[in-house]
């Protein structure tokens, strides 16, 4: 007869997911109803029948159960990030996806220069933060549309123009929506060229954004900001990444964001093992990287609205054999 050796942290892991379950069952009903209540008032959520809320409740309640062992296991240092109840707690893993599933493989980028590592004669910074420059906007929420890869744009070339004229100027999502079909067939040669048609792109302020698709209504007396190419990583290269990010700016990604652990993100340095390097269907912005407790990390911004994360950005384990595809498909626009 055999006997198989158990690892010591999955027989730790398996006994705290266990033991919260049973206590998770033990708890009173009441109090999470009161837990539902609170969250369908904090996001202004609303069923059209009696059966639609009770079938939303019954998710809601999975999906609450296993954050609260999660983050029993974070608490014992088993994790090291923690989830929290967010928008999307009443979606089942298939809707999440089929609701901010993203990219076909036109968006992704095939072409565009490719970025020249400098020879950099220093040591790159231990830690980057762009934000702390003046040149990154605020988290805003893409709502329904899909246009990640508009923000992600956008706020590249919005701290590109920002180096170049000193002056932050929130650039129009809108306008990639309205004008270059954002919402549809979105793609960042076409983003490149459809700017470059226009002679610019507006500000935020005179074209603000709106979350759906409308008329065109570009105006060449508010141009905020140009864009003059997109320059390409060399694809899974984390170095090639941290260098862009260090010396030239925030860098576009495309990653993998299918799991529930990603959905429910709330706060720490994100490490999903289940996680493709290939299979990317999400676009966010490297702002910036940095280490806590001994853990490196990227420091992204997401365009899901301040809810979300910490307060709209996330720590993704960086070093971590191009964890989520993180730097797969990195580039930046040029201004």
């Amino acid at each position: 007869m055999h006997v198989h050796a158990v690892c010591p942290l999955s027989m730790n892991l398996l006994i705290i997911t266990a033991a919260s379950l049973v206590a998770l069952t033990r708890a009173g009903g009441a109090l999470q109803d009161l837990e539902f209540q609170k969250w369908k008032l904090m996001y202004g959520r609303s069923y059209n029948s009696p059966e639609e809320e009770a079938r939303r409740k019954l998710t809601w309640l999975d999906n609450y159960r296993s954050i609260l062992v999660h983050n029993v296991q974070a608490d014992q240092g088993l994790r090291t990030y923690r989830l929290g109840l967010n928008q999307f707690a009443d979606m089942n893993k298939q809707e999440y996806r089929k609701t901010h599933r993203l990219l076909t493989n036109s968006t992704k980028v095939h072409h565009g220069t490719e970025f020249t590592r400098r020879k950099w004669r220093g040591e790159l910074p231990d830690a980057v933060d762009w934000r702390k420059t003046g040149c990154v906007s605020a988290v805003q929420d893409q709502g329904g549309c899909n246009s990640a890869l508009a923000f992600g744009f956008v706020g590249a070339l919005e701290c590109q123009n920002f180096l170049e004229t000193g002056v932050l100027a929130a650039l129009s999502v809108q306008q990639l929506i309205d004008c270059c079909w954002a919402c549809i067939r979105a793609s960042v040669p076409m983003y490149v060229e459809c700017i470059q048609s226009y002679g610019g792109i507006d500000t935020e302020e005179s074209y603000p954004f709106e979350g759906t698709p409308g008329d065109c209504r570009f105006n060449p007396k508010t141009i905020g900001g140009t864009c003059s190419g997109y320059a390409l990583m060399t694809p899974g290269n984390e170095d090639a990444l941290q260098e862009a990010v260090a010396l030239v700016g925030p860098v576009i990604a495309f990653i993998d964001a299918s799991h529930p652990s990603f959905q429910f993100y709330q706060s720490g340095v994100y490490y999903e093992p289940n996680c493709s390097s290939t299979e990317v269907d999400h676009v966010v912005l490297v702002v910036g990287y940095g280490q806590e407790d001994g853990q490196d990390y990227w420091l992204v911004k997401n365009s899901w609205g301040t809810f979300w994360g910490e307060k709209g950005y996330m720590k993704m384990a960086r070093n971590r054999s191009n964890m989520c595809g993180i730097a797969s498909d990195a580039g930046c626009p040029k201004a």
